[in-house]
């Protein structure tokens, strides 16, 4: 009954989202408008993360001696100019802000280089060129689980790898964060070659790294965690037809499914309504072919 395309798709993101709210899980991940377009709000922190992100990621294609002489803070700044648009800023004073703060964050990096320096794998070795590394959580259920990992540090001594994901953000990542986890299930079961040691956070505002276990019974509690939210989503987007495959539920019948279970007064779901309604600017697409808006 595995389809990939009548699969849901359980990414560290859509699982926070549907948590937090299921209208907004439905309006950003399933939602489409009349361009048959996913729909997406412009936002400084993640602009500039998608920025530092893209510049960090690219070293992976050079060797760990070349790495070091790479200049990232040029390079953010030439991304910055093609990607600010994402952003939607309003004022210069706060484009200014946002650019000096991934600015310092490169000048952390090339002072000095930490995990960067040392031998990586490149995901792309293992996961077959798909648009992004992916796998069946469960085949019966239909529910498939994806994320791309930052970086992947080989350590020469264990002869395994380690997880980094990159932080442009201010905030700790919570102790309960499935985010690695989720990373560690999609490196082990797209390859057999390197078991998963641990991960880590590389908090690049504080060029502070925390360290993070990922040991066999966080990962097994994770999986069930993820299959239960897998099979909740499901049930309120598809139909099991003559118990041969699942079939897409009639679009209104979805939308119903999905409302707001949020506990804050002003869930962003609201926003995402705005752009429903056509009370939000478009200024393009970004770069995952989702229409770009304004509120």
């Amino acid at each position: 009954m595995s389809d990939k395309f009548k699969a849901v798709w359980l990414s560290h993101s859509s699982v926070n989202d549907f948590l937090q709210c299921q209208r907004l899980y439905y309006l950003k991940h399933v939602y489409k408008n009349q361009n048959k377009r996913k729909i997406a709000i412009a936002n400084p922190y993640a602009t500039l993360g998608v920025i530092v992100h893209l510049v960090l990621e690219n070293l992976v294609h050079y060797k760990s001696e070349e790495r070091v002489r790479q200049n990232l803070l040029q390079q953010f700044q030439t991304e910055w100019e093609k990607l600010k648009y994402m952003a939607g800023f309003t004022e210069e004073s706060e484009e200014k802000d946002f650019k000096e703060r991934g600015e310092s964050m490169m000048k952390n990096v090339m002072q000095d280089f930490k995990i960067l320096k040392n031998k990586t794998i490149q995901q792309k070795d293992f996961y077959g060129g798909d648009f992004i590394p992916n796998i069946f959580l469960s085949e019966e259920e239909n529910i498939i689980l994806c994320g791309p990992v930052d970086w992947i540090e080989y350590d020469e001594k264990a002869k395994g790898l380690i997880l980094v994901d990159f932080k442009t953000g201010r905030n700790l990542e919570r102790e309960d964060s499935r985010q690695l986890p989720i990373y560690k299930i999609l490196v082990e079961s797209l390859q057999n070659k390197w078991k998963v040691l641990d991960g880590k956070y590389w908090y690049l505002d504080k060029n502070q790294i925390q360290e993070k276990k990922l040991d066999s019974d966080l990962i097994e509690k994770i999986k069930k965690e993820l299959l239960e939210i897998g099979i909740q989503i499901r049930q309120k987007r598809f139909i099991l037809i003559d118990n041969v495959g699942w079939e897409h539920l009639r679009t209104k019948e979805v939308e119903e499914n999905f409302s707001c279970n949020s506990d804050l007064k002003l869930c962003e779901c609201h926003k995402y309504e705005k752009i429903i309604n056509g009370q939000a600017k478009h200024i393009g697409q970004d770069l995952y072919g989702q229409d770009l808006y304004v509120i």
